[in-house]
């Protein structure tokens, strides 16, 4: 049957094979729809009904077995080398431990993961993965730790199911996954990462940024920021230093080919706006037309691997000049014995006495590279100084036992609530 409006629209056209195609075409499209519409219904009963079964089974699981200490941890992120080498830490501190790994499509920084959902498959796929995932994987650990605000699903329905089974759930965050430009201009006015930022216009402070954060302020037992300035936008976290490099053998790693007679500055960036990269191509090139020599090479999207043996190259890596503490680059780079130049803000350095990173700013990189360019053997000294420091503050061990005693802390809480 047709409607009053539709009987209209087809009543313009004369009886034949015209009308009788178009209405033909009309009513297989109807019932397309109406089977993709039924299937709409039928996806959202079967996931309700896997939920709920998977729920039973497992809330009565965590009833019978009330932990007091952690087990077992579960490490979520897109996907980055970091947090797979924190997975097989936990690994050698004796607790079953996974990286569960999103976009790995799409990710340079990869090498390696127990569990993938990538990022470009069609949305009923990746609903059913979700469903899969959160009851096969996801619920079979203690520890929930999320990575660079990253959820299971791309709402974080997963959620209320987690702290409804009594997951730990912890949110570690990276950079600007909480970072704000309208705070950090305020409290930062003179220096900071926001001035020259080159990610897309509407990134920051989205409404769909600020979902997830309520989110994670909802369920989140433990927050975590991997570098201090990043309390400035979420005070109740905690420091949680990079842990250094895992199943990397730095002593293996070959440099690129060079001219050792030319100064090499090195620097990494996937956004060297924030980075403040422009100041130190506008010394190289002062430098350059005075005559040193000097060169830049300049690391984006490129393969782990590949960047470690730039870095080994570098008689100085530069970078980092305008977020106020150094980061996972100049971790990697110290490790090397190669020498670091950075900006750390002065409050944080009293934490780090030992810290062998020469600090710069943007107005003072000139002057930093012309001196050391013609003082190599005190640069290099400062770099020999690099892998103990590493050690000394980013020891795996140390950082994954303080974290499993975080963990376990949540835990017994929750036990004594009770």
């Amino acid at each position: 049957m047709l409607s009053a409006e539709q009987e209209r629209f087809f009543s313009v056209m004369q009886e034949g094979p015209l009308k009788r195609f178009c209405l033909a075409v009309y009513h297989a499209i109807k019932s397309i729809a109406l089977i993709f519409c039924f299937r709409g219904h039928m996806d959202v009963l079967i996931a309700k009904i896997v939920n709920r079964c998977a729920f039973c089974f497992y809330s009565m699981l965590c009833r019978i077995r009330k932990r007091r200490q952690t087990r077992s941890v579960l490490q979520v992120s897109i996907v980055s080398h970091k947090q797979f080498m924190l997975s097989r830490a936990m690994r050698a501190c004796g607790i079953k431990s996974a990286f569960f790994a999103l976009n790995t499509d799409i990710g340079k920084l990869n090498i390696g993961f127990d569990y993938a959902l990538p990022f470009h498959i069609s949305s009923r796929r990746r609903h059913y993965l979700e469903l899969w995932y959160l009851w096969t994987v996801f619920a079979r650990y203690d520890v929930i730790h999320f990575h660079f605000l990253s959820f299971l699903s791309f709402t974080g329905w997963e959620l209320e199911y987690l702290r409804r089974l009594n997951k730990v759930i912890v949110f570690h965050f990276r950079g600007c996954d909480l970072r704000q430009r309208s705070i950090n201009l305020e409290k930062n006015p003179e220096l900071n990462c926001c001035q020259e930022c080159d990610y897309p216009a509407g990134s920051c402070e989205t409404e769909t940024l600020r979902q997830r954060w309520a989110l994670a302020e909802k369920y989140g037992d433990l927050f975590y920021v991997t570098t201090p300035d990043l309390l400035d936008f979420m005070p109740q976290a905690e420091h949680l230093p990079f842990i250094a490099p895992q199943i990397i053998d730095f002593n293996a790693i070959e440099s690129t080919e060079r001219d050792p007679d030319v100064f090499r500055v090195v620097t990494s960036s996937n956004h060297p706006g924030i980075d403040g990269v422009s100041s130190i191509r506008e010394a190289i090139a002062r430098l350059q037309e005075e005559g040193e020599r000097i060169e830049l090479v300049e690391i984006r999207n490129t393969p782990y691997m590949e960047t470690l043996s730039i870095y080994k190259s570098a008689d100085v890596f530069a970078g980092k000049l305008r977020m106020g503490y150094y980061n996972n680059a100049n971790i990697e780079a110290m490790m090397l014995g190669v020498a670091n130049i950075s900006y750390i803000r002065d409050e944080y350095l009293a934490s780090i006495p030992d810290c062998p990173v020469i600090v710069a700013r943007p107005d003072s990189i000139y002057d930093k590279l012309k001196y050391f360019a013609h003082h190599r053997e005190e640069l290099a000294e400062i770099g020999r100084r690099g892998p103990e420091f590493v050690r000394a503050h980013h020891d795996p061990r140390m950082i994954c036992e303080r974290l499993l005693k975080d963990y376990d802390r949540v835990m017994q809480n929750r036990i004594e609530g009770a």
